[in-house]
């Protein structure tokens, strides 16, 4: 995932209004896993 695509994603969560902390977590876990995909994000 490129940081765009992913601060994309955040912004649409954040405007929906409705978005918790626990919203963002699969957002965060594709650039993690690309990242460091030896390190077992799950």
């Amino acid at each position: 995932m490129r940081i765009y695509k992913y601060i994309s994603s955040l912004q649409k969560r954040y405007a929906s209004g409705i978005a918790k902390e626990h919203a963002y977590r699969a957002d965060l876990e594709a650039p993690l896993c690309q990242l460091a995909p030896r390190m077992g994000v799950k």
